[in-house]
């Protein structure tokens, strides 16, 4: 029941990894809000749950989301019931071969390139998909994260759904921005010391009144890390806000 009355209002599912909302409200603090008849489009690439196309159609947006696995978007349709979601099952690995006349506004692209190999190519994949003076909102494991209690997982040799890069560094993300005529606006860290924690003991212990209890303790972990840990550069994640030259 906490988990429906959470999604109700933030959009957010937890399935364990409390950082999800780290990311929600990194998203929700910059991704600009519109009026609904200036027709803003956004791409989520690799739209997971769908958590930040119902973000951002409450600011406004008109969303696309991009997902290989059709079982995600069945999930997202069951919850969504307009149409007004526009939801596609495509590889997001051959973005380039989007049948899409459209140009987007803002792209957002959250813990996905890690799984991906070429991930130059979908840098590019998504500048080309911008408009110019568009945005791309971009999520990563940190190449330095360090989660507390929990031995350091196996990358993937295949491209299977699993990790198959550890993590990337602001300078190796902006290489490939600056590469394909894009611009950054922000970089951030994301969870921190106390997220990471959290993050740990909901991986070792399975006990259910942990996972109830990690709905408001993500809440307020994240307030306090925004405070005193905004700078911590063992973060599980890095974001950077994208924006195409004119």
């Amino acid at each position: 029941m906490l988990k429906k009355i959470f999604f109700y209002f933030f959009g957010v599912i937890f399935n364990g990894d409390n950082c999800a909302y780290d990311r929600y409200i990194w998203l929700n603090k910059y991704l600009p809000i519109f009026n609904k008849n200036e027709r803003k489009e956004l791409l989520d690439v690799g739209c997971g749950n769908g958590w930040a196309l119902l973000l951002a159609r409450k600011k406004g947006y008109s969303v696309t989301g991009l997902s290989f696995d059709k079982s995600d978007l069945s999930k997202i349709r069951s919850r969504v019931k307009d149409e007004s979601m526009n939801l596609i099952n495509h590889d997001v690995r051959y973005l380039d071969k989007l049948n899409s006349k459209t140009k987007y506004d803002v792209i957002v692209n959250f813990e996905n390139i890690e799984h991906i190999f070429d991930y130059k190519k979908l840098m590019k994949d998504m500048s080309e998909l911008l408009k110019n003076e568009g945005l791309i909102f971009i999520t990563t494991p940190n190449l330095f994260y360090k989660i507390p209690l929990i031995k350091e997982p196996k990358l993937s040799d295949v491209e299977d759904g699993g990790h198959v890069i550890r993590g990337f560094t602001f300078g190796q993300l902006e290489e490939e921005a600056n590469k394909n005529g894009l611009r950054v606006v922000t970089k951030s860290y994301i969870s921190h010391r106390l997220s990471l924690m959290l993050l740990g003991l909901t991986r070792i212990i399975n006990w259910k009144i942990l996972k109830i209890a990690t709905i408001p303790l993500s809440i307020i972990f994240n307030f306090i890390d925004n405070i005193f840990y905004k700078n911590y550069q063992n973060s599980l994640s890095v974001g950077l806000i994208l924006q195409k030259k004119g």
